[in-house]
């Protein structure tokens, strides 16, 4: 007999609470699609996870590497920017050495910069008179920029100022050759007249003759040239040429000059700006622009129409004059050269002279 309160079961199970199965310990069996649904839910949200994983490592990379690139360009461009304050500041070797820095932080990717870099590395190597550093810089700017004439005008300077004459002048007719005679190019005039400049030198007249006669017929007038050709005329004995020389080079480093002070009134005249005062009266305050000649770097030739080619080119008219032996003649080129550039040793020996004619 069970005991009280208790009820008693024939097959010794209890009864189960309404919707638990027997079986599976009170809980209804999961069937096959829901385990299936599961199984996909979970491999969704580990894709998903690691989808987030690689996405977030991925953005920590690309931030990284712009990081670095933004440091590398900034670095290159610091180097850079030393370089050209050295450079202005005379340092060439110094100047050298930052902008060989500015390269290695640059790399080969970046041509534009790395052209840039070279052609002022190019400029302090000329200035430091290490010619022949210039003109491998320039060998390498010219693999970048194939028949680039500015930089062939830039090596025929380089090879004049070695004294190489054959490969300044070499060099500069290969870059005529690529260049329009009506437009200008930079080193153009600089290079005739150093490959000029040192075939005089070397007294190498004819060259010089030739290289001159021919940039006359393409329109490159220039005092300098004048200049140059009276020397080799004068070194040949040809008084009367070189006489005529000398004149039309003062005349036209004179208009050049002239040229350049209306010019600089022009600029000057801009600058004048017209206020009114409060009283109605017109006030008028002008600012000056400070016209800086630069000075042309070692070996360059005077600027056509600067007080310097015109001392030289009057002093050497006055030469041949007396070579020609017209004295009273020379005798007043010499005084009027005195009273417009001073006094000078040799011209007051030469007026000496020329008072016991």
């Amino acid at each position: 007999m069970g005991s009280r309160g208790q009820r008693s079961y024939s097959s010794g199970r209890k009864p189960q609470p309404k919707g638990q199965h027997p079986v599976y310990g009170g809980k209804r069996p999961v069937s096959n699609a829901a385990r299936r649904r599961r199984r996909k839910n979970r491999i969704i949200r580990a894709v998903i996870a690691w989808a987030i994983c690689i996405f977030l490592v991925g953005l920590i990379a690309v931030g990284t590497f712009r990081l670095a690139a933004h440091m590398t360009t900034s670095k290159k461009r610091q180097f850079r920017a030393e370089g050209i304050e050295k450079l202005d500041a005379g340092d060439y070797a110094g100047a050298i050495g930052s902008f060989d820095t500015a390269l290695e932080k640059s790399g080969k990717g970046a041509e534009e910069f790395n052209r840039d870099v070279l052609l002022y590395r190019a400029d302090a190597e000329f200035l430091l008179k290490d010619y022949n550093a210039a003109i491998h810089t320039y060998d390498l700017l010219l693999e970048m920029r194939p028949d680039t004439p500015e930089y062939m005008y830039r090596q025929s300077s380089c090879y004049a100022r070695l004294g190489d004459t054959d490969n300044a002048i070499k060099r500069y007719q290969e870059a005529e050759a690529l260049v329009k005679k009506d437009k200008p190019v930079p080193g153009r005039q600089e290079a005739l007249l150093a490959a000029g400049s040192a075939c005089v030198d070397a007294k190498e007249y004819d060259k010089a003759m030739a290289l001159y006669e021919n940039a006359l017929k393409d329109g490159m007038e220039h005092g300098e040239i004048y200049n140059q050709m009276g020397l080799c005329q004068m070194a040949a004995q040809d008084y009367q040429s070189a006489y005529d020389s000398f004149d039309k080079g003062y005349q036209v480093a004179a208009a050049a000059q002239a040229a350049a002070l209306q010019e600089k009134d022009r600029k000057t005249g801009k600058e004048t700006d017209k206020k009114e005062t409060k009283d109605g009266d017109a006030g008028t305050t002008q600012s000056g622009e400070t016209v800086n000649g630069e000075s042309a770097p070692a070996g360059v030739a005077p600027a056509d129409g600067s007080r310097e080619l015109l001392k030289e080119l009057s002093y050497n008219r006055a030469v041949a004059c007396e070579h020609l032996q017209q004295y009273d003649k020379a005798l007043a080129m010499f005084e009027d050269f005195v009273k417009e550039f001073g006094s000078d040793e040799d011209a007051e020996h030469e007026i000496a002279f020329l008072k016991t004619r």
